[in-house]
């Protein structure tokens, strides 16, 4: 199971949202990192000490945020997902690092990457004179 389907929130613009056609458009959903479920449910920052993703530690807090909610019934639910909505959202690992490794983590990476091939071409044509 995907942990991130656990709480995420149907945005609702698109709550039973129909087409001129009468045909219901799919439903969109916003979705919480880990990172910002462990933070408010578990008042815990999992990536308090490096800015390393640590797989391991992922499915250690996916497992204990599992087990603390999956029991809960529909309205103990949506306070939560009230609660994660509420809290000021948590930079994504692609926000904190948008280039890693030479590959675009968001859309502000690929900028970064776009820029850097013209200021190294730009560079390469400038220094040749």
């Amino acid at each position: 199971m995907d942990i991130a389907d656990l709480f995420k929130v149907r945005l609702k613009n698109h709550a039973g949202a129909r087409d001129s056609s009468g045909v219901e458009i799919t439903p969109r959903y916003k979705h919480y990192s880990l990172r910002h479920c462990c933070l408010v449910l578990l008042e815990v920052d999992m990536q308090a000490d490096d800015n390393a993703h640590d797989p391991v530690l992922d499915a250690r807090y996916s497992i204990n945020l599992f087990n603390k909610y999956r029991p809960k019934d529909q309205n103990e639910m949506k306070y939560v997902r009230d609660s994660l909505s509420r809290t000021e959202a948590t930079d994504s690992f692609a926000m904190r690092n948008p280039v890693l490794d030479g590959v675009a983590m968001s859309k502000d990476g690929a900028r970064i990457l776009v820029l850097g091939g013209r200021i190294a071409k730009w560079w390469r044509r400038v220094s040749k004179k």
